[in-house]
């Protein structure tokens, strides 16, 4: 079995700024796979604009969510310091099989705007998708 095979993508932050003040959420299903993948991409920015939120939460329904102690950022791990030379690029690794079944992004920054997106890429899944809408694709090409 090709592993990519088994694989559906989900988008939770299509490419916008993320101004100060400003909370942003995006919600994956992820019923059915064993393993997510969250990337998180921010683009170059002056060092003041550092972040003041990013976690990942999880959730039974999509109405009540707790946060994963694991990925609750300046707790568990440090933000990234910006710079700007290079965009900052933060993946989480998250196995499914102890977490409940939506998981929850949130992000925001302290001072300034950032563009940013964000992907989960939701793994080892029961079902191999075999079309583009199954695995979280508008276009899914595989040769």
């Amino acid at each position: 079995m090709i592993h990519l095979q088994d694989v559906k993508y989900t988008s939770l932050l299509s490419a916008r700024s993320i101004t100060s003040g400003t909370s942003i959420t995006a919600t994956a299903d992820c019923i059915g796979a064993k393993y997510a993948t969250i990337v998180i991409s921010l683009d170059t920015a002056a060092t003041g604009s550092v972040l003041d939120d990013l976690q990942l939460l999880e959730g039974d329904t999509t109405s009540a969510y707790t946060s994963i102690a694991a990925f609750l950022g300046g707790t568990a791990f440090a933000f990234p310091v910006p710079n700007t030379n290079t965009p900052d690029f933060i993946v989480f690794g998250v196995d499914l099989k102890k977490r409940k079944r939506y998981l929850k992004l949130s992000i925001s920054p302290t001072v300034g705007a950032r563009i940013g997106s964000a992907v989960a890429i939701l793994s080892r899944c029961e079902q191999s998708p075999d079309t583009a809408a199954k695995a979280g694709a508008t276009c899914w090409v595989v040769g």
